[in-house]
């Protein structure tokens, strides 16, 4: 009888855990197309945002993005900001003196925009982003 009452406990704890969310961090996987050409043109990104309690992360262009700063000899080297808020994502990068970039994702209506500079290189695009549904 003891070893029937525990078994149900332990079930109802992970099914509680798994409901709640607290089993796993959330991944969602995006994908970004940009607007001014198609999928075939091949200008789109895969984006996987991380909504953990540990942290928020963003893997964009296969490089995983966290808040932080990175120093050389002690002096800032780059620059990493992620804020995840119930209507947008941004994220801003600066990798001194390379690179900068900015993006921004509105969760409502799925537009991202990204600017930033490589060099003396400007460049500025507007995608439309969509859950990916990749089967793996």
């Amino acid at each position: 009888m003891f070893k029937l009452t525990m078994k149900k406990i332990l079930t109802a704890a992970i099914l509680l855990f798994y409901i709640t969310g607290y089993a796993y961090a959330e991944n969602v996987k995006i994908l970004c197309t940009d607007e001014k050409r198609s999928k075939e043109e091949s200008r789109h990104v895969h984006i996987t945002i991380n909504f953990d309690e540990d942290g928020d992360w963003i893997d964009f262009g296969n490089q995983k993005y966290t808040n932080g700063t990175k120093s050389v000899d002690g002096e800032n080297t780059t620059i990493t900001k992620v804020k995840i808020s119930r209507n947008e994502i941004r994220m801003s990068h600066n990798n001194l003196p390379t690179l900068r970039f900015f993006i921004v994702i509105n969760r409502l209506d799925g537009a991202m925009y990204q600017r930033g500079e490589m060099g003396s290189l400007e460049f500025e695009y507007n995608y439309k982003c969509e859950k990916d549904v990749r089967k793996f």
